[in-house]
């Protein structure tokens, strides 16, 4: 396979045409005998490359040249197809001119493999697309950047963060990144993200394989608690959607017995179901529920 050095120094070689060896020297920052180092390993590969000398000489390749599977897998093929695609599953304006020379170079359309629907009820899904760009072009770039993030506390400020990857969990899209600051990976919400501002430092840390723990399970801590449920027919659909360990009942009820992630969310969760969920198990998943109740209601009776 191709590396990334004799990958770029092929498709100079597709686009000029032709082109002398100390060109492509002066390009890549190394020697003549480099340049042609790598030509000959392009020839073993079984590239078509001439070199012709004299004033106009230079090196060129057979014309109507097609990138050979040899050099590159299916795989590494769809990796550099699919990285020019942005949210949507669609080429970024960008990205075109980049995708003809690909498109050209692979003989390969590119597949509208994912679409990605950011909107729901009151959001401003076109903030959150817009931030999900931005976040991709430095994941890609590898700057370093600092941004505002809303959580706990409110609004507070984010330095030296190393962005990785995007995820999608617990239905949202996350930022899973390093933090300098704090020497340690975290997960930020995009909607909470603003004001982010990228830095002309570059970090060199990858990651590898997922970021996600084998045996997740809903929510954001790592303290797991066991829930049993009862959920009305008519919102059965939603405990499907939010749980794991669901059983439909003969009545068309769901009953959840699964564990969770310690934290608010469940209760602010359960509350969504409004009458429409019976807190089985544990007691005390039953106080916290009748206390925000109870806190609900004074505010709402004043």
């Amino acid at each position: 396979m191709l590396n990334h050095r004799i990958f770029e120094l092929l498709t100079i070689i597709i686009e000029k045409k032709s082109i002398t060896a100390s060109e492509l020297a002066e390009h890549f920052n190394v020697s003549t005998r480099t340049i042609y180092r790598d030509i000959e390993l392009l020839m073993m590969s079984g590239v078509p490359i001439y070199t012709d000398k004299g004033n106009k000489g230079g090196i060129r390749i057979a014309k109507n040249y097609k990138l050979d599977s040899k050099l590159l897998s299916g795989e590494e093929k769809n990796i550099i197809m699919s990285s020019l695609q942005n949210e949507s599953g669609n080429i970024s304006p960008a990205g075109v001119e980049v995708m003809k020379k690909v498109d050209d170079l692979f003989n390969k359309h590119v597949l509208d493999w994912i679409e990605i629907d950011f909107s729901s009820s009151g959001s401003n899904d076109k903030k959150e697309k817009e931030m999900f760009e931005l976040l991709k072009k430095v994941i890609f770039s590898k700057n370093i950047i600092r941004f505002t993030y809303y959580g706990i506390f409110g609004n507070t400020p984010i330095e030296q963060i190393e962005p990785l990857r995007l995820v999608y969990k617990n239905e949202g899209w996350f930022l899973y990144a390093f933090s300098k600051v704090r020497n340690n990976y975290r997960f930020f919400k995009i909607r909470r993200i603003s004001n982010v501002e990228i830095t002309k430092e570059t970090f060199d840390r990858t990651l590898i394989g997922s970021c996600l723990p084998a045996n997740q399970v809903y929510g954001t801590s790592t303290n797991t608690r066991h829930i049993k449920l009862r959920v009305s027919s008519e919102l059965g659909y939603r405990a499907l959607d939010d749980f794991d360990g669901c059983r439909m009942l003969k009545d068309g009820s769901i009953e959840v017995d699964t564990d969770v992630n310690e934290g608010e969310w469940l209760v602010e969760l359960l509350l969504s179901y409004a009458g429409g969920v019976k807190i089985i198990e544990p007691l005390e998943l039953k106080e916290e529920m009748k206390n925000k109740i109870k806190t609900m209601y004074k505010i709402y009776n004043r």
